[in-house]
């Protein structure tokens, strides 16, 4: 349990009004996908308004080995997976920039943002969509070790049947099942290492309504990762809400980008759509 602090409450505005440096007239927006998934899981999100103060730069990134990337191996572990990614934050972190993402992305985001943190240039925000914090995560067996049948029905019904239906075509199988597999694989392994390092940045966790693989109790679980505030938002949709349902988004994270205040860090406020 954090102690409150007022002054954390502008946290997230208060640079982007002051303004970093001269050059500083854009906030990269960095975006992970899920497992088995690219950058084309945030096509909706060019251009939304997430009502930041300064223009927002997409920046949508791949995972080695995967469609966008495929002639680079794939990567096993969270460690060699941010060493790839890491020189897209680096070359951006001289002004303000988000990590955001989604499941599989919301770990890698906090991984980037914990070195990043630890180099002196911490993320403005941290957005984890879908995605239940580390501590909240258990797991009883290897998903990553299944036979092929019964890994694919377990991602089935975990995370809604159309990923079952892709994986029922052949060719189609032979291209994502390793992939899959290699994304579940760095999730068990960084579950299994039990991450307890804080960040200063705030954190926004944003749950799916019909999300059965994450529990917005699960999502909530982000305030143990910062001593920042911890901004907790239920959005319509399933796991995938960041494609099916980005205006939904994009309009919870105005509210916060906007007018940030009335979040208690030791229980985060939940944003529900209006009816």
């Amino acid at each position: 349990m954090h102690e409150h602090n007022s002054a954390s409450v502008e946290r997230i505005r208060a640079p982007l009004r002051a303004g970093i440096s001269p050059a500083s007239d854009q906030c990269a927006l960095i975006c992970l996908p899920y497992a088995g998934g690219g950058s084309i899981a945030y096509r909706h999100w060019r251009h939304l308004d997430l009502g930041l103060k300064i223009k927002n730069e997409l920046v949508a990134l791949d995972y080695p080995g995967h469609l966008m990337r495929p002639e680079e191996p794939l990567s096993y572990s969270m460690s060699d997976l941010a060493d790839v990614l890491m020189g897209e934050v680096t070359r951006r972190w001289e002004r303000p920039f988000i990590l955001c993402g989604a499941s599989l992305g919301g770990l890698v985001a906090f991984e980037l943002a914990k070195r990043a943190e630890t180099a002196g240039h911490p993320p403005l925000a941290l957005i984890t969509a879908a995605c239940a914090a580390p501590y909240a995560r258990t797991i009883s067996y290897s998903v990553s070790n299944l036979s092929d049948d019964a890994f694919i029905q377990l991602v089935t019904e975990r995370y809604d049947g159309a990923i079952g239906g892709i994986l029922q075509d052949r060719k189609t199988r032979e291209i994502l099942l390793p992939i899959l597999r290699a994304d579940m694989l760095i999730v068990e392994k960084y579950t299994s290492s039990q991450d307890r390092t804080m960040l200063s940045s705030d954190i926004i966790a944003i749950a799916g309504e019909d999300d059965r693989a994450v529990s917005l109790n699960e999502a909530a679980r982000w305030r143990e990762h910062t001593t920042g505030q911890t901004h907790l938002v239920s959005v319509p949709g399933n796991h995938f809400f960041v494609e099916t349902h980005a205006e939904e988004v994009a309009a919870r994270l105005r509210t916060i980008f906007r007018h940030v205040g009335g979040v208690a860090t030791h229980r985060p406020v939940v944003q529900r759509p209006t009816q």
